[in-house]
């Protein structure tokens, strides 16, 4: 699936959305997920191996690099037992910052 250009600058002016995003990438569990994903997709529970933290833990960072659009899933795919397994993969962006604009 060819990726859009727009998909890979992320432009934020100074408010609650930039504070988010600065929230996690210092954040150093979303930091690690990040870096895992850049080499190679995996799915939670194997990046709950890898970077040994719980997994309602690492949910929690999925979903917030999920909603900030720094990862992505890439497939899904469904276990021997019919559970839905989400494979995730980093998302390529420059990120700016802009100072807030008088309205």
């Amino acid at each position: 699936m060819p990726e859009n250009p727009e998909e890979k600058l992320l432009i934020l002016q100074l408010s609650e959305d930039s504070r988010k995003i600065a929230r996690l990438l210092s954040n150093k569990t979303s930091i690690r997920i990040l870096k895992l994903l850049d080499r190679r997709s995996m799915s939670a529970a194997d990046i709950a191996d890898e970077l040994e933290v719980r997994l309602n833990t690492l949910k929690y960072n999925l979903d917030s690099l999920l909603e900030a659009g720094l990862i992505r899933v890439r497939q899904v795919k469904w276990s021997r037992k019919g559970r839905e397994i989400k494979v995730y993969e980093a998302v390529e962006k420059v990120i700016i910052l802009l100072p807030g604009k008088k309205s």
